[in-house]
């Protein structure tokens, strides 16, 4: 297996100033989050960059939520993926025997993992994706959220496609 060269940092006003109006990825709404205020609000989530080619190649913002039954209970908590996004100068490259798309979802869940291990409990890591990132997210084993089950969207992901990733699947 290839190892990851591609390892996010935490975003910081330096690489916002420095970078973030040259970042790309073909929304302009995902690009502005780089350089809205949000990206640097650790109320809304901690957004982490990957430098590459003194760019950004591409970054990930990481919030809180949970899963709800249709009955309102609680199913777990989750690590949301506000944003993924890479740089479209490195969409659809494959690296090793993968994407680099998928090395930055990879790293991506690492940290989650990190955070479930280290600091708070999660059962799931939700998101809603675009129509573009879905195969992404189903090669990386993100299935649809089920009927029944909800969580709240951020403003905007009306049109996006719910999906989760259990975190402890029984075998």
């Amino acid at each position: 297996m290839t190892s990851n060269p591609f390892v996010a940092i935490p975003y910081t006003k330096q690489h916002q100033d420095q970078y973030a109006t040259k970042f790309d990825c073909g929304s302009d709404a995902i690009n502005m989050f780089l350089l809205s205020s949000d990206s640097l609000d650790y109320g809304y989530g901690k957004t982490y960059v990957i430098i590459y080619n003194n760019e950004i190649l591409g970054y990930y913002n990481i919030g809180t939520s949970c899963i709800q039954s249709e009955n309102g209970l609680r199913m777990g908590g989750s690590a949301y993926i506000n944003y993924l996004a890479l740089d479209k100068k490195y969409q659809k490259i494959q690296y090793g025997n993968g994407y680099i798309s998928d090395l930055l979802l990879g790293d991506c869940l690492n940290k989650v993992e990190d955070i479930r291990q280290n600091h708070i409990g999660l059962s799931f890591i939700t998101l809603s994706s675009t129509e573009e990132g879905k195969r992404l997210y189903e090669r990386n084993d993100f299935e649809e959220l089920d009927e029944g089950m909800t969580f709240a969207q951020n403003d905007g992901e009306s049109k996006c496609t719910p999906m989760y990733l259990p975190l402890d699947l029984e075998d």
